[in-house]
Parts: C-alpha cells; sequence; structure tokens
C-alpha cells in the first residue's frame, strides 16, 4: 500500500469509527450539525421568528441587520423587547450544549436558548443578567444554578455551557419548553407570554 492509499484507509477507518458513535445519523435535524456555527445561528433565529409567528406573537428577528461593532442589543425583539438568541447543538461524546455570548451579552433585555437535540429542541427564555453578574461570574440562578458563565481571560467574550440534564430539570420547573412534533403552540404561546413582558 503506497503513502496516498495507507492516509485514505486510515481516514476511512476513523470515519466509521465516528459514524458507529453519531447521535445525529437517525435525527431529523441531522443536516443541522454540517452547517458553520454562524448558520446553525441563523437556523435558531428565524426557527424563534417562526415559532412566534405562529404563536401570533409580535416578533421582529433578524441578527444579521442588529448586529454593530463592539456589540449590538440583541438579535431583534418580542413584544417590543430586545432578545438574544444563542443556539447550539448537542455534542456528539457528550449531552451538553456551549452557548457561545458576545463581548457585552447584557445589552439585550431577554436571552433564549435554543438548544437542538437529536429528537427535539430545547427552548429556554429568560431575563437578561447584568454586566456585574457576567463580569463577576456569578452562578446563574435560578435558570442553571450549578453554571456560572465562563469570561475568557478578563476580556472578549463570555461562555455559557447548558446540558440535556439541565433543561430536563427546567421543563419540570417551567423555565424550559420542549417542542417536539406533537407540540401544541397554544402551550408554547403561553410559556412565551408568561416570560416576555410587553
Amino acid at each position: 500500500m503506497n503513502p496516498e492509499q495507507c492516509l485514505i484507509h486510515l481516514i476511512e477507518e476513523e470515519l466509521d469509527n465516528e459514524n458507529s458513535f453519531d447521535i445525529w445519523k437517525n435525527s431529523p435535524y441531522k443536516n443541522l450539525v454540517k452547517l458553520q456555527s454562524n448558520n446553525v445561528g441563523k437556523v435558531g433565529e428565524k426557527l424563534v421568528q417562526r415559532l412566534c409567528e405562529n404563536c401570533d406573537i409580535k416578533a421582529n428577528i433578524n441578527g444579521a441587520k442588529t448586529k454593530k461593532r463592539g456589540g449590538g442589543t440583541g438579535d431583534g425583539t418580542i413584544k417590543g423587547r430586545t432578545v438574544e438568541i444563542k443556539t447550539a447543538h448537542q455534542g456528539s461524546k457528550t449531552k451538553s450544549f456551549q452557548h457561545e455570548y458576545g463581548e457585552v451579552p447584557w445589552k439585550a433585555d431577554y436571552v433564549i436558548h435554543v438548544d437542538i437535540s437529536p429528537q427535539c429542541i430545547y427552548l429556554t427564555i429568560f431575563k437578561n443578567f447584568s454586566e456585574e453578574h457576567y463580569k463577576g461570574g456569578m452562578k446563574c440562578g435560578p435558570y442553571f444554578p450549578s453554571k456560572k458563565t465562563t469570561w475568557r481571560k478578563g476580556t472578549g467574550c463570555f461562555k455559557l455551557d447548558t446540558s440535556v440534564k439541565i433543561n430536563e430539570e427546567n421543563i419540570l420547573r417551567g423555565i424550559t419548553f420542549k417542542l417536539t412534533e406533537e407540540t401544541d403552540y397554544e402551550d408554547l404561546e403561553e410559556y412565551i407570554n408568561d416570560i416576555i413582558k410587553e
């Protein structure tokens, strides 16, 4: 076997190994993981806009129009309140969702996590934290009581990781809404309206 064939064989071997652990292979959302992270974010923004439209909730979401150098005020508005939408898909090896926030995440009124698992979508809407909260590295209760935002090197962007377990617990606490093919839009409308006030 020449060096080129050897490399091709090793790549195929690793690909087979990866595919055996692929949690997305039978998912209706499997193509999401093929998108660049910026485009995953666009999908999340468009999903929230469509969900609001289907619930007859006034929304104007388009992150491309609201982005500014140094940080804008979110990805748009729901009921006149600014929202920052963070979309993440579940990792193949861990049941976590990695949310990359910007440099000034406290500017929006609300944050919406769109966490996509192979068989469902978790929607978590919460009142945003203050600048002091983000910079102080405080726990993110009551929404994510065991988590803190990470501020890399005390400068730049923030990060907040969540998990399937946290989302499932938050469903029971009324903090997170689980979207599936059986989702009732009246229930979703009630969830959004209970959290986002005009």
